[in-house]
């Protein structure tokens, strides 16, 4: 079946209005959606930490995360000031605050770090621990694996 370009034209252009027609109708929906997921994260509590820059098998020399303590601490040799937030699907973003002694893009954690009970508090679970691995860092960010409880 032949159809003619003028019947062609008509059916491409009632297409594309029913399309923006569809999307301007969704336009609210999929606002609120991101209005919300926003809110949500301004929720989760960040929480100022010190991170002990190096690897557990370097004797916390090197890239890495050596040991996180709660609270900022002025001046400690391998020592730069952070914060910590848990993100809504279980992981933890750190972002350093200040220039690490090293860097470079891949973030060492050796071994299983276990975090204290009150920085777990402040993150608004029972415990949590950042798992050994290797992970993406950039622009002073980095997002890691973490096992909490809530």
């Amino acid at each position: 079946m032949k159809m003619s370009k003028r019947i062609f034209k008509s059916a491409i252009t009632l297409f594309v209005m029913s399309a923006m027609t569809f999307s301007v109708a969704l336009w609210p929906s999929v606002q609120g959606a991101t209005a919300a997921s926003q809110k949500a994260a301004l929720k989760l509590p960040k929480i100022s930490i010190s991170i002990t820059i190096g690897r557990a098998k370097k004797a916390c020399g090197g890239f890495g995360i050596c040991k996180i303590t709660l609270g900022k601490i002025s001046a400690a040799q391998r020592t730069v000031n952070g914060e910590l937030r848990a993100t809504d699907d279980g992981k933890l973003q750190l972002t350093l605050l200040q220039k690490a002694p090293e860097e470079g893009g891949t973030l060492f954690v050796d071994q299983d770090i276990p975090l204290s009970q009150e920085i777990a508090r402040k993150l608004g679970v029972k415990n949590a621990t950042i798992q050994q691995g290797e992970y993406a860092f950039s622009a002073s960010k980095s997002v890691l694996s973490a096992r909490m409880k809530r």
